[in-house]
């Protein structure tokens, strides 16, 4: 079975930091969320609604506290 950008099946996602800088990730999201200290799982539930805001969550700390700011858009 092929994984990461060798699946034919990966998902493709364009990220946006908080400075503006886009990023486009296929099929290895957790790697790139490790590599940025970011939120896997904060970043899949905003996926498509615009930039995170901690003020949506309501204790927000650790990794999730660092995604603030971050975009996400499944292309």
């Amino acid at each position: 079975m092929c994984q990461g950008k060798n699946n034919s099946q990966a998902k493709k996602w364009k990220i946006t930091s908080p400075a503006g800088e886009v990023f486009r990730v296929e099929g290895t999201l957790k790697q790139f969320c490790e590599e940025h200290q970011l939120a896997v799982g904060v970043l899949k539930r905003i996926r498509n609604k615009g930039p995170y805001a901690s003020i949506r969550y309501s204790k927000t700390k650790g990794l999730a506290k660092n995604t603030e700011g971050w975009e996400i858009k499944e292309l």
